[in-house]
């Protein structure tokens, strides 16, 4: 037999080995996933491990849909815990502050022209310099502090409107006034041009912005159902964190990591309250079999009788420092200072990296190191 029939006679037999473990499905796994026959077997290597993993879990899997699907359900909620963790959480509220100074700067965005003209270019500048000192229309905010709230707005709620005047100055919109609804957008509402209304935004064929529903302020401060003025797209522009080409508008950058906030920040709490109860207590008493309860051992002298519990005839002070005479079997130790644990800044700073990471802010920023 020759060399070569030999290598082909080698390379011909069929062999058989034991599957790897941690590579192919268990047979069962693989009459589930190839009710066919396709390629029985072979579903590693040509799907998503993932998706038999959900299968399995027995939890509800993932629904699909436009990013407006789901938005128009959940925006709303995300944008109101978002400013309820600005107003009270306080590891939120830095973390918004500390990626508004990375993306801006001490003074914000300016403008510069680069004509051939030299004068040209500095009559422009000034002229915008001008107008930044009083550009909106409620004659509070320079553009600087525009510039701020408004990418703040986006960072939080999703986005933020600006309407155009005829004074050429603007008018900011928040979040909640784009709407023809009070309590939220959940529907879409069909026009009588042919256009359809989604969360506040009328759309036409092509999902184009056609204009913007805007509505008031009541006088306790709540959006007031039934004020919504129509706004053309060409008056009216709507900043926003998209995520996907089928998002319409925009939802909070924090959103992913709300509960992550929320739980790191009653961490620091719960930390801050034990270190707090720990500084109260300078000395354990341990006594043998037991004996009186202890709050009987710390209870104050009030009927200047000479007998136990009586803490007044057990201790003996100076003016630096407590002797305490104990009893036989009793010992007194100190209260170890243990509060925070050694790793407890290290799993804080993890916790912030990856809160940071959601507004693109490392660690160093986020905490001024």
């Amino acid at each position: 037999m020759s060399w070569r029939e030999r290598l082909r006679g080698f390379f011909g037999r069929r062999r058989t080995r034991e599957p790897a473990p941690h590579r192919d499905p268990p047979p069962r796994r693989r009459d589930a996933v190839s009710p066919t026959g396709f390629l029985p077997g072979a579903y590693v290597a040509v799907g998503y491990r993932a998706a038999e993993v959900l299968r399995e879990s027995g939890r509800p899997l993932p629904q699909g849909g436009t990013a407006d699907r789901h938005l128009r359900l959940d925006r709303h909620v995300l944008a109101r815990e978002a400013l309820s963790l600005d107003r009270n959480n306080s590891v939120y509220k830095p973390v918004l502050e500390r990626a508004l100074d990375a993306i801006l700067g001490r003074d914000g965005f300016s403008l510069q022209f680069r004509t051939a003209d030299a004068k040209t270019n500095a009559d422009l500048e000034a002229r915008w310099k001008a107008w930044g000192e009083n550009p909106e229309v409620r004659g509070i905010f320079a553009w600087h502090d525009c510039e701020r709230m408004a990418l703040r707005a986006i960072l939080n709620c999703g986005d933020v409107g600006v309407a155009k005047t005829a004074a050429r100055q603007i008018r900011y919109v928040e979040w909640e006034q784009i709407t023809t609804t009070a309590g939220g957008d959940t529907s879409i509402q069909p026009t009588s041009g042919g256009n359809r209304i989604d969360q506040g935004v009328e759309l036409d064929d092509s999902d184009r912005p056609i204009a913007y529903h805007v509505a008031r302020y009541n006088a306790f401060g709540q959006v007031q159902a039934g004020t919504s003025v129509r706004i053309p797209a060409t008056d009216f522009v709507l900043p926003g964190h998209r995520e996907r080409f089928s998002q319409t508008r925009g939802i909070s950058a924090l959103a992913h990591v709300m509960s992550l906030v929320h739980r790191l920040n009653d961490i620091l709490d719960s930390e801050a309250i034990a270190w707090q109860q720990l500084a109260r207590f300078s000395v354990g008493i341990s006594q043998e079999g037991g004996g009186l309860p202890g709050v009987d051992l710390t209870s104050a002298d009030t009927d200047d009788v000479d007998q136990p519990p009586d803490l007044a005839n057990r201790h003996f002070e100076l003016e630096q420092g407590t002797f305490f005479f104990g009893k036989p079997g009793e010992s007194v130790a100190g209260i170890k200072r243990d509060i925070p644990a050694a790793q407890f800044p290290a799993s804080v700073q993890t916790f912030l990296t990856l809160i940071g990471m959601a507004v693109g802010i490392p660690y160093s920023v986020l905490s001024l190191d």
